[in-house]
C-alpha cells in the first residue's frame, strides 16, 4: 500500500510537486543541493544545482509528463531547453571552479523507445566529436527506486501517524493547515526513540521528505501560507533536535539552507501574485467580506517578514522591496486585531518599517496595537482570544460558538502580549503615548508561561512549565520602565534561536503561542544592531 501512495503521488504530481522530495532523496544518496528554481522565466533548463557525491556539479530539469509517456515529440518541442542546459555552464556562488557539469532530465513517467534513441544518438555524436557532453535520464521508475529505499525512514509506522498522511494526501488543499496534526506527523519521524545516531541523521531529511508529500495537494493549489507553514514547522522540528540533542547546526545545514530556500520561494511567490493588485478578495465578494481581513492581515505580515528576511539574510533574494512597500501602502490599512494570535504580523510590519527607515510610522503602528488590545479587553461586548486561537480558530469561534461559551472570552481582561508591546514602545522613546494610556493600561493582567526546560520551546505544547498572572502597577517610573525593557535573558532562550535571527519573526507567526517576551526584545535589539551597522539609503537602495 505504501508503495502504491508513493507511485500515485509521483505519477501525479507536477514539475512543482516534485522537486522537493526529488532534492531530499539526492541528500540521501550523497549529493549536496546548491539551488532550486522558483520556475519562473530565468531557471536556464535547471530545476535543481547540485554536486554529487564524486564533487562533480550536476544540473538536473524536471519533466511533468502528461499522459505517462515521454515521446519523440516532447523531445523534439523540448529539444531548444535540453541544448541550453547542456551547453549553458552552472553559474551560482557556492559551485566549486569546474570546466564541465552533468545535465540529467528527470522524468516522473516512462519514456517511449523512439524519445530514448534520440537521446542516444546525439550523445554518440558528441562522443564521436571529442565532446563532453552528454544527456543523462532518470525516468519514473529509477525515481521510485530511490524513493522506495528510503519508504521506511520517511513514511510513518503507527498506524495513526499513517492514517494522518494519508488525510493530507487527500485534503483538496485549499485550506489552512492543520498545523497541530502536522507537527504530530513530522515529530513520529524525526524524533523516534532508540535510534542509532546514524539513524537520527537520516531521519532529518526523511521528515523532509515526509514534509513535502503530505504538503503535495497544497503546493499544487499554490497555497503558499499552508506550504510556509508546513516548511516553517519542520525547520522548528530540526532545530527542536538539535536542541535536545546537542547536535551541531553545522551537520544538518543542507536541511536548514534547502528548507529556507523553500520558504523564500513560497514568500517570492507570494509577492509576485498579490503585487499590483486593487483588492485581495477571493471568490464571492459577499462571503469573502467575513474573512477578507484576516486574509490581509496574514498576508501584510508575511511580506513585511520577506523585507526584513532580505535585510537579515546573507542570500541573494530577488524581490524588490520598493514592491513590498507598494504592497503594504495598499492593503495595510485592511488589517485586522483578530485576537493576540494577529499581534505577531503586526510586529512584522512594525519591524519592516525600521529596515525601511519609517521609524515614525512603525511607531503609530505600535500605539495602534496598543489601543487596540485596550480596546478589546476594556470593551465588556469585546472578545479578545488569546494566543492559542490562530485565525481560522477565531473565525469558527465566532461563528460557531454560543453565547454561554463566548462569556468566558467575553470575561477575559488580561493580555499576554500587551507588556511586550509596551516594553517596545518603551524602548523607542514614546513616553507621552504611554503616559497618557497607562491608567487602562494598568487595569489589564498580564500573563506568560514560563518553560522549565527551554529546549521544549519548538514543540506544540510544552509539558511542563508555569503559567503566571500579574497585574501591571497603577504608577510607573519611566526609568524603572525603560530598564525594563533593556533586561533580556537569554538564558531563558534556546542556544539555537541565537544562530537563526531571521527565522525568529516567521516562527512567531507560525506558532503564535510563543509569544514570548525574551524573544521579541531579543530580535528587536539584534535588529537594531544591524541597522545601526548600514545606512537606511543604502538599504533603499536595494
Amino acid at each position: 500500500m505504501i508503495e502504491r501512495i508513493i507511485e500515485n503521488w509521483l505519477t501525479n504530481s507536477s514539475e512543482r510537486s516534485f522537486q522537493l522530495p526529488f532534492c531530499y532523496l539526492l541528500i540521501q544518496d550523497g549529493y549536496t543541493i546548491i539551488h532550486l528554481t522558483r520556475h519562473c522565466g530565468m531557471e536556464w533548463g535547471k530545476d535543481v544545482i547540485a554536486i554529487d557525491p564524486e564533487g562533480v556539479p550536476t544540473g538536473f530539469q524536471l519533466k511533468d509528463v502528461k499522459g505517462g509517456r515521454y515521446k519523440l515529440r516532447d523531445w523534439q518541442q523540448d529539444i531548444n531547453q535540453f541544448y541550453q542546459a547542456i551547453y549553458t555552464p552552472l553559474t551560482h556562488p557556492s559551485l566549486p571552479l569546474h570546466d564541465r557539469h552533468r545535465s540529467v532530465f528527470v522524468l516522473n513517467g516512462d519514456m517511449d523507445e523512439e524519445a530514448f534513441n534520440a537521446i542516444h544518438v546525439q550523445n554518440e555524436q558528441w562522443r564521436k566529436q571529442n565532446l563532453h557532453y552528454k544527456i543523462e535520464v532518470i525516468v519514473k521508475g529509477q525515481f521510485l527506486d530511490m524513493a522506495f529505499r528510503n519508504k521506511d525512514h520517511f513514511v510513518p509506522t503507527e498506524l495513526a501517524d499513517f492514517k494522518a498522511l494519508l488525510e493530507f494526501r487527500i485534503d483538496s488543499g485549499d485550506q489552512f493547515l492543520d498545523k497541530k496534526k502536522f507537527s504530530d506527523l513530522l515529530t513520529a519521524i524525526i524524533h523516534k526513540e532508540d535510534i542509532t545516531k546514524q539513524g537520527q541523521r537520516r531521519a532529518l531529511s526523511s521528515g523532509a521528505l515526509l514534509c513535502a508529500l503530505a504538503l503535495t495537494n497544497y503546493s499544487e493549489k499554490k497555497n503558499h501560507w499552508a506550504v510556509i507553514e508546513g516548511w516553517t514547522i519542520y525547520q522548528t522540528q530540526l532545530l527542536g533536535y538539535c536542541e535536545s540533542t546537542g547536535t551541531s547546526l553545522a551537520s544538518c545545514k543542507e536541511e536548514l539552507r534547502l528548507t529556507e530556500e523553500i520558504i523564500t520561494n513560497s514568500l517570492i511567490d507570494l509577492c509576485e501574485e498579490i503585487k499590483g493588485h486593487q483588492y485581495l478578495y477571493v471568490g464571492n465578494l459577499n462571503q469573502d467580506a467575513f474573512v477578507y481581513k484576516y486574509r490581509v492581515t496574514i498576508l501584510m505580515g508575511l511580506m513585511a517578514y520577506l523585507g526584513i528576511r532580505k535585510y537579515l539574510s546573507a542570500d541573494l533574494i530577488d524581490v524588490q522591496l520598493e514592491d513590498i512597500d507598494e504592497i503594504l501602502a495598499r492593503h495595510a490599512g485592511d488589517m485586522i486585531i483578530w485576537g493576540e494570535a494577529s499581534i505577531s504580523f503586526y510586529l512584522c510590519v512594525y519591524w519592516y518599517r525600521k529596515v525601511r527607515g519609517a521609524s515614525a510610522d512603525g511607531d503609530k503602528l505600535l500605539i495602534q496595537v496598543v489601543d487596540n488590545i485596550l480596546g478589546l479587553i476594556l470593551t465588556p461586548s469585546l472578545a479578545f482570544p488569546d494566543l492559542y486561537y490562530d485565525a481560522e480558530d477565531t473565525i469558527l469561534l465566532r461563528l460557531i460558538v454560543s453565547p454561554e461559551q463566548m462569556n468566558g472570552f467575553l470575561n477575559r481582561r488580561s493580555a499576554y502580549t500587551l507588556e511586550t508591546v509596551i516594553h517596545l514602545a518603551a524602548l523607542d522613546n514614546m513616553r507621552e503615548a504611554l503616559t497618557q494610556r497607562w491608567n487602562p493600561i494598568s487595569k489589564v493582567q498580564v500573563e506568560y508561561f514560563e518553560m522549565t526546560n527551554k529546549q521544549d520551546f519548538y514543540k506544540w505544547r510544552i509539558p511542563n512549565g508555569q503559567h503566571v498572572t500579574k497585574q501591571l502597577k497603577e504608577t510607573q517610573s519611566w526609568a524603572a520602565l525603560v530598564l525594563q525593557a533593556q533586561q533580556v535573558d537569554e538564558q531563558k532562550l534556546p542556544d539555537t534561536w541565537l544562530a537563526n535571527a531571521a527565522f525568529i519573526p516567521l516562527l512567531l507567526l507560525v506558532y503564535p503561542h510563543r509569544f514570548k517576551r525574551e524573544v521579541i526584545l531579543w530580535f528587536n535589539a539584534h535588529l537594531q544592531q544591524q541597522l545601526s551597522r548600514e545606512p537606511y539609503h543604502r538599504l533603499a537602495q536595494s
